[in-house]
């Protein structure tokens, strides 16, 4: 009996979560189609929601790639993941004065489907650099939007620049594991009544 207990905590502690960093290093410099997935990260689609005009950029001031939802309008920067994740954190820029009010802000709506699951939002410091974060920790979902708007979300014209997009993962136990599992508890715990 403690040996098929041994077994489940260890099968459950398997559904641990998986890391993975998107830092666009991979990519080839340029225009790229809605539903782009970098070569550094599988896993996650980025769309702009108000057109299409995402571009894989090199620049001095950033930490390398970057990827940028371009043209100075209300779009904002979707992204789709192919499974459920409950952290995500991102490196964010181009907070330019010239186009943004002091108390402005970066903003990141979590999604399980069309559902809202969580929002976080940080005032952004107007220097124009990408050395910013926004992050979430917290229900599992499995879409995201990012973009700059003012105090209440409204967003601004403003091109969304980010980098070192982190999420997790969270891996499951398949349901067929998780069966057989139960089935060997239940053969056990019958054994140990005739005993």
């Amino acid at each position: 009996m403690r040996l098929a207990f041994a077994a489940a905590a260890l099968l459950l502690a398997s559904a641990t979560a998986q890391a993975a960093v998107i830092d666009f290093e991979a990519d080839t410099t340029g225009n790229k189609a809605n539903g782009f997935v970098s070569a550094s990260g599988a896993g996650v689609s980025f769309t702009d929601t108000s057109g299409a005009n995402l571009i894989v950029y090199s620049d001095s001031e950033a930490i390398g790639k970057g990827l940028a939802v371009f043209d100075d309008d209300a779009s904002r920067l979707r992204m789709d993941f192919s499974a459920y994740a409950t952290e995500l954190s991102l490196v964010f820029g181009n907070d330019d004065p010239c186009c943004s009010d002091v108390g402005d802000r970066a903003w990141l709506v979590l999604y399980d489907g069309v559902v809202v699951v969580d929002s976080v939002s940080v005032a952004m410091n107007q220097d124009d650099l990408p050395n910013q974060t926004i992050s979430y920790s917290g229900t599992a979902f499995n879409g995201a939007l990012f973009w700059y708007g003012d105090a209440g979300g409204t967003p601004i014209a403003l091109i969304e620049i980010v980098d070192n997009v982190t999420f997790n993962v969270a891996e499951t136990p398949e349901p067929a594991s998780l069966a057989l599992l139960g089935a060997g508890l239940l053969g056990l715990a019958g054994l140990r009544r005739r005993r």
